[in-house]
């Protein structure tokens, strides 16, 4: 899963970003500074990647993911993050291991979306005792999960039709015993992905790689275009997203690709039975809205 930056209450102190790297205080962000006008300034202040929100509305969260902000709990605050790099997998470079394969082929799996969430939110927090995301956090966006439109009347807008933030989990399920042996919670905003954190059930080997593939594939299929998997790896922690073929984008880079996409909605439903075959299979995805 993501990891948080430590922070102190207010008035915030300096910090270490991700990659250990002194940052600048952490400042709080409002929805103004969200705006066209503001806006490119954040951005291209790599001086700074955390913020601090003085609120929990889910407006102002769904805007943050809008923009390509991550946020991580910490504490009582929601703390926002503008990485400097992102890890991103992009459909035709996912690559399957060999064992990876072996490990379908033993198994009955099934991929479900939004499917017994609550319990999708327990284990991941027993898989991660000291895990950022909390009861607060699991609580907002179950209070989106209708889904909640983004404001976006300042020129970014690219198609036609509502923007909408939802938040998803996603379930890999043994059909065999009914049991959950891995799954994540993240959501889509428009036509992009962002994981937030997950879990696995080491007693099924590379399930945790099995259902990020399994998704990846499922949301190909539904035309997602971005995937975000959030930071980047470093060393062994998080390689899986480079066995897997996840690949760094700079934020500047990121950011272009991301406000490309993140217009309109996509339709999540139902479930994918998942073989090796199902893992390869490099599926076009359907054609984006025409721009306005």
């Amino acid at each position: 899963g993501r990891r948080g930056a430590a922070v102190a209450a207010p008035p915030f102190v300096m910090s270490k970003d991700a990659e250990g790297d002194v940052v600048r205080e952490i400042v709080p962000i409002f929805n103004d500074m969200l705006s066209k006008a503001k806006w490119e300034a954040v951005a291209e202040d790599l001086t700074r990647s955390y913020y601090v929100c003085l609120s929990w509305d889910v407006r102002l969260y769904a805007n943050l993911c809008y923009r390509g902000f991550v946020s991580v709990a910490q504490e009582n605050w929601l703390i926002p993050e503008l990485q400097r790099a992102y890890a991103v997998l992009d459909y035709s470079d996912i690559h399957v291991e060999r064992n990876v394969k072996k490990r379908v082929r033993q198994r009955r799996y099934v991929l479900r979306v939004d499917h017994r969430p609550e319990e999708v939110f327990v284990r991941i927090c027993e898989h991660h005792p000291n895990n950022w995301l909390g009861l607060r956090y699991w609580k907002m966006l179950k209070d989106a999960s209708g889904g909640v439109a983004v404001p976006l009347a300042d020129g970014y807008r690219r198609g036609v039709g509502e923007t909408v933030f939802v938040p998803r989990t996603f379930a890999l399920v043994d059909l065999d015993t009914g049991a959950l042996v891995a799954g994540e919670i993240g959501y889509t905003v428009g036509q992009t992905y962002t994981s937030l954190t997950g879990f696995c059930d080491h007693s099924y080997p590379s399930a945790g790689k099995v259902q990020v593939l399994a998704m990846a594939r499922f949301l190909q299929e539904r035309g997602v275009a971005v995937i975000n998997l959030g930071h980047t790896p470093r060393g062994e922690v998080m390689k899986y997203k480079t066995d897997i073929g996840a690949r760094t984008l700079l934020r500047k880079d990121f950011l272009a690709r991301w406000h490309k996409h993140h217009h309109g909605f996509v339709v999540l439903a139902g479930e994918a039975a998942v073989t090796p075959e199902y893992l390869v299979a490099d599926r076009t995805p359907p054609p984006l809205p025409a721009p306005s």
